[in-house]
């Protein structure tokens, strides 16, 4: 039988021009045929399932973003696209505690139990929500918590993250004494980049102006984002740092100084610019990056890939160049001349082995870069056993008592 199936394996190979058929294939092949009674309604009803489950997370993608949907029509990247959807609803019921949890904590809220925990504020047309940390600890005139700014991260399909999802995590954070600031930045009105950035600048600032309000250390200002949220924190500070560093060099060395040739300014760092000059926000002592999108191109790259282009915002929000939006390409292309006190002082990098939505080479890509570039202060955590979502559920310690690795590594970190 094997002898048959080797000569099979040849003949198979000679007709299609010497690409590799193993045996394997040649015997899965067959076994198809001979069961194809059970074989082909299985494989039609799993088809049938995959192309259901991409058209639903299609329209829910739609009921979300106005923009035009990249047409598909070929059956194999609809499969793809089916079968993440499937990942991502199944992401969805992990995520499922903590959004019934911040049912329960805003329902208490709307009875008035708690209402004093969380005020809610709008910023420059940014919907906000304030946890002071002082109203959960035994409050001192003479303490200044630090603040922590919380962004989500939005969404990659099918499910999305709104800010009220995060109470559980905010009032955990705010009774180990943060003040926590939770805006909406995000692109759901408008899929624009440089208005995302100044959306989130605008916050910052109001809380450079507004930390002694809640008992915050301006001073003491870290941002703390999960997937886009990370992402968005991480081109705020590296596009600021990376245009400063480019200024600086012009100053120093002239377009006819000839002392340093072998300087050259990348195109793609000598046409960066910081978006939304005019706002001054703070500079955050650090940023807490959880599951980053560090290379823009990489991970529009293995969407593509995953045939989920039409579920997810990435492509439209980063526009035509998305090199211009990446981190690691401008940290890349300003390694020559940056200067490493643009940036916060220190940075947590925490990823997990089992993420399947942003891909945990990204965060050791960022790690590698910042390093090359002369930062010091760069702390990573590998989860191994962690997924995308297990990441925000580390957050929520579910109870003092309990060990939280992420959190842990979040609070040794800002305290």
């Amino acid at each position: 039988m094997l002898t048959i199936l080797r000569q099979l394996s040849k003949r198979a190979r000679r007709m299609t021009g010497g690409s590799h058929i193993g045996v394997q294939h040649i015997l899965v092949t067959v076994l198809f045929v001979l069961w194809s009674p059970v074989t082909l309604p299985i494989c039609i009803g799993v088809a049938v399932m995959l192309l259901a489950t991409d058209r639903i997370a299609r329209q829910l993608s739609l009921s979300v973003h106005t923009r035009p949907q990249p047409a598909i029509t070929h059956l194999r990247p609809r499969l793809k696209a089916g079968l993440y959807a499937i990942r991502w609803f199944l992401q969805t019921v992990n995520f499922a505690p903590i959004a019934l949890k911040s049912t329960y904590i805003l329902a208490l809220d709307g009875v008035g139990r708690r209402s004093t925990a969380r005020q809610q504020l709008r910023i420059a047309n940014v919907p906000v929500d304030v946890y002071a940390a002082s109203i959960e600890q035994s409050h001192r005139e003479d303490v200044e918590y630090p603040i922590v700014v919380l962004l989500h991260g939005y969404n990659y399909g099918p499910l999305v993250c709104r800010r009220w999802m995060l109470v559980p995590i905010a009032r955990t954070l705010q009774t180990l004494g943060c003040s926590v600031i939770v805006p909406e930045v995000d692109a759901k009105n408008t899929e624009d980049m440089e208005a995302i950035i100044r959306d989130l600048k605008s916050v910052l600032a109001w809380v450079g102006l507004h930390a002694g309000e809640m008992d915050g250390d301006a001073d003491n200002v870290y941002i703390m984002g999960h997937g886009f949220g990370a992402y968005m924190a991480l081109l705020l500070s590296v596009q600021s740092a990376a245009v400063q560093s480019r200024d600086d060099f012009r100053l120093q060395h002239p377009e006819n100084d000839v002392r340093h040739p072998e300087v050259v300014l990348p195109n793609g760092l000598t046409e960066a610019r910081i978006y939304a000059p005019e706002i001054e926000s703070l500079v955050p002592k650090g940023l807490i990056l959880l599951a980053p999108i560090s290379d823009t191109q990489k991970y529009l790259e293995w969407e593509v890939s995953q045939g989920v282009t039409g579920l997810s915002p990435m492509r439209q929000i980063l526009g035509r160049s998305c090199l211009f939006h990446s981190p690691a390409h401008l940290l890349f292309a300003a390694r020559s001349v940056l200067t490493v006190e643009y940036l916060p002082s220190k940075m947590l990098i925490i990823h997990g082995g089992r993420d399947v939505v942003v891909q945990p080479s990204q965060s050791n890509m960022l790690e590698e870069l910042l390093t090359g570039g002369g930062m010091l202060s760069v702390q990573k955590s590998f989860q191994p056993g962690l997924d995308h979502i297990d990441l925000l559920k580390g957050l929520d310690n579910a109870g003092l008592n309990k060990v939280s690795p992420v959190l842990n590594d979040v609070m040794a970190f800002v305290m």
